[in-house]
């Protein structure tokens, strides 16, 4: 095995001294780790782009806290998009002038066309997002058939994603206003066709969500969650283009995912306004934008 990563370790070096490499940019804990000790065998620049929490890792590396500080020492810039990112840049005291915080681009045609809904017509929600649990599928499942008692025949709910966990909510929810739609090649045609796009994620390492980007392209209005950057992603001057739910105990409450839902039933015309607000929103995510 030590053989097999030295010989890695080479032809790695060797890579990047014929090519002349300058800079390499990490996206992971242990592609972080692995080019800040290289740094003392060959000269490159090492930039590190956060994506989820290096904290998540923590119980599953060894020698976790050295090789941490270890590594962002080392390391000469980093880019980093949601706040607990800078919490944890604080708490290992990386300099100011090593981070840079940058969201970035999409190549995602903004959509000419704005949402509208009126009273009395179904709700077409729609949730992308990959299949595990924590991205808040059942909440979502749940919210809609609680509403539905209420709103019957009101509310449809197109859920794309594949995995284990959608496996298993299929075979438990059986309801024709839940559609598993599994994995699409054409999501944005399936979120242009919504009138809102929702993402009730408690997952831990939430950064920067590809779905909540997707939505404001599409011109949704978006139902998601305090996490990550998503609030700041939402956000269009002092206005926010949908509704963002503080987790509770670091789970999503069912009934505040219904009362998101609920106040566009009771106000159809906050769906236009909002999804106004989500092509502003999404003008921050253009690669012309992110390129500054």
């Amino acid at each position: 095995m030590e053989t097999k990563i030295d010989n890695k370790k080479i032809q790695i070096k060797f890579f990047i001294k014929r090519h002349h490499v300058k800079v390499v940019n990490s996206h992971s804990w242990d592609t972080d780790v692995y080019f800040a000790s290289l740094k003392n065998e060959i000269d490159f620049k090492l930039v590190c782009s956060f994506h989820g929490h290096y904290a998540f890792l923590k119980d599953t590396r060894a020698d976790y806290e050295t090789r941490t500080r270890f590594t962002l020492n080392s390391t000469d810039a980093i880019v980093y998009t949601a706040p607990e990112h800078e919490k944890a840049l604080d708490n290992y005291k990386v300099p100011v002038s090593k981070r840079k915080k940058i969201f970035y681009g999409v190549s995602i045609p903004l959509s000419p066309k704005i949402t509208s809904f009126k009273q009395g017509e179904c709700l077409n929600l729609v949730m992308t997002a990959r299949g595990i649990q924590e991205k808040g599928w059942e909440e979502a499942i749940l919210a809609v058939l609680g509403l539905l008692k209420k709103y019957p025949g009101l509310l449809k709910l197109n859920l794309v994603g594949k995995g284990e966990w959608l496996d298993y909510l299929k075979k438990k929810y059986e309801d024709p206003a839940i559609s598993f739609m599994d994995y699409q090649n054409n999501v944005l045609e399936i979120v242009n066709a919504a009138h809102i796009g929702i993402l009730p994620t408690w997952y831990i390492a939430e950064s920067l969500p590809n779905t909540i980007i997707e939505y404001l392209f599409c011109g949704k209005p978006v139902i998601s969650t305090n996490v990550g950057a998503v609030k700041e992603m939402m956000v269009c001057g002092d206005a926010t283009a949908g509704v963002c739910i503080d987790l509770q105990d670091a789970r999503v409450d069912v009934a505040d995912i219904e009362a998101a839902i609920e106040n566009y039933i009771g106000n159809p015309d906050f769906v236009e306004r909002d999804s106004l607000l989500a092509l502003k929103a999404a003008e921050k995510f253009s690669m012309q934008n992110c390129r500054r």
